[in-house]
C-alpha cells in the first residue's frame, strides 16, 4: 500500500531533477559524452547512464527499471533516477549522486524491510575508461543496491 502524499512528492522531485538535468546538459554541449547500459542485479533492472565530462569534472544521470522478486516477497515497477557529479583523474572517475525511487505494488511476508522502499537515496560511483569503453560501478549508500554500467564514449575531447 502506498501513501499518496509521498507519491506526489516523489513524482515532483523526479520532475524537478529531470528539468535540472536537461538544463545542465544544454550548457555542456561541448563536453565529452559517454552512454552506458546499466544493470542492477538486486531488482533485475536495466537502464541507461549518461556522463558528461568537462575538464576534470562532470555530470551524470541514470535511469533504470526493475522488479524485486523473492520467495513470498515482491516490489514491482521500481523506477530509479539518479543525478550526480564526478571528478575525473586521468581515465578514472569517482562521483556522488542523489537518487529518486518510485515503486508500484509490493508485498512482504514477515518483517517489512523499509530500507527497500526509500524514496530518496545517496549513491557513490567509480569507473574507468579504456580507449572508448567505459566500465563503472555505483553503490547506493542507504539501500545497499548496486549498479553496473558498461558503455562507450560517443564524443572524445
Amino acid at each position: 500500500m502506498k501513501d499518496k502524499g509521498c507519491l506526489l512528492w516523489t513524482n515532483l522531485i523526479v520532475i524537478i531533477l529531470v528539468i535540472i538535468f536537461i538544463l545542465l546538459v544544454s550548457f555542456t554541449a561541448s563536453a565529452q559524452t559517454s552512454l552506458s547500459l546499466l544493470y542492477t542485479p538486486q531488482d533485475r533492472g536495466v537502464g541507461l547512464r549518461t556522463d558528461k565530462q568537462i575538464e576534470d569534472y562532470g555530470l551524470y544521470s541514470s535511469v533504470s527499471y526493475g522488479n524485486y522478486i523473492y520467495p513470498e516477497t515482491y516490489i514491482k515497477d521500481h523506477f530509479r533516477l539518479v543525478i550526480g557529479g564526478t571528478k575525473y583523474i586521468d581515465r578514472s572517475y569517482v562521483g556522488a549522486g542523489v537518487g529518486v525511487n518510485t515503486y508500484g505494488d509490493y508485498h512482504f511476508e514477515g518483517e517489512t524491510v523499509q530500507r527497500a522502499l526509500l524514496p530518496v537515496s545517496l549513491e557513490l560511483c567509480a569507473g574507468i575508461r579504456i580507449e572508448r569503453v567505459v566500465v563503472g560501478l555505483a553503490v547506493d549508500l542507504l539501500k545497499y543496491d548496486i549498479g553496473i554500467n558498461v558503455g562507450i564514449v560517443l564524443k572524445l575531447k
